[in-house]
């Protein structure tokens, strides 16, 4: 059971061409679960040491809290929500292929963990393997039909390498899903500023 997400902004983070401002900030987030409960029968030590790793990732001291994390990893190798943070904090320290395998050991226990997904496709592209990245924001697109973040992502990463059609049916998508309400008339303008690009 999922007790509580801190979300951290990509915004200390490389960026590609095709990734805006908007996305770094609004969209692409990376999901740190601060607390967890996953229920399983001798998982308290686990537990310390994972909570201990989310103080001190949120004190940004990435080593101790990589370190708190593999430590309860060794003692609960089975908790998503533990390889999904150890992986934040390793591609936050520019470890990417770690952080890439963290994401795909939390993927192995829970397939249809949306932000595992995520995170493991934002890492993708940061690493620079964009068809990759693309394939798993499209995994996402199974999960979840209306995840923006995906569709934005996946027409950007389009756009970038040059396929303007799909590109451009997955901007509209963007619009159709972002409700028109004045605090989203930014990132509106931003799609449509796409879409005439792409014309």
């Amino acid at each position: 059971m999922l007790i509580g997400i801190l979300l951290i902004g990509r915004s200390g983070m490389r960026h590609h061409p095709c990734v805006s401002d908007f996305t770094a900030l609004l969209l692409g987030i990376i999901a740190l679960v601060i607390a967890q409960g996953e229920g399983r029968a001798g998982s308290s030590e686990a537990m310390s040491h994972f909570q201990r790793g989310v103080e001190l990732h949120k004190h940004h001291d990435l080593d101790g809290a990589i370190a708190e994390y593999r430590t309860s990893l060794r003692l609960d190798p089975e908790s998503v929500n533990t390889h999904n943070n150890l992986a934040v904090a390793l591609k936050a320290k520019g470890n990417l292929e770690e952080a890439v395998n963290e994401y795909r050991a939390a993927l192995r226990l829970q397939p249809d963990s949306v932000v595992a997904h995520l995170n493991l496709a934002h890492a993708l592209v940061d690493k620079g393997a964009v068809d990759e990245g693309i394939s798993e924001y499209r995994n996402i697109l199974r999960l979840d039909p209306k995840n923006l973040d995906a569709h934005y992502e996946i027409a950007a990463l389009l756009k970038f390498v040059g396929n303007k059609a799909e590109s451009k049916k997955e901007f509209n998508e963007v619009l159709r899903l972002v409700p028109d309400v004045p605090e989203n008339r930014e990132i509106i303008e931003e799609v449509k500023q796409h879409l005439r690009q792409l014309e």
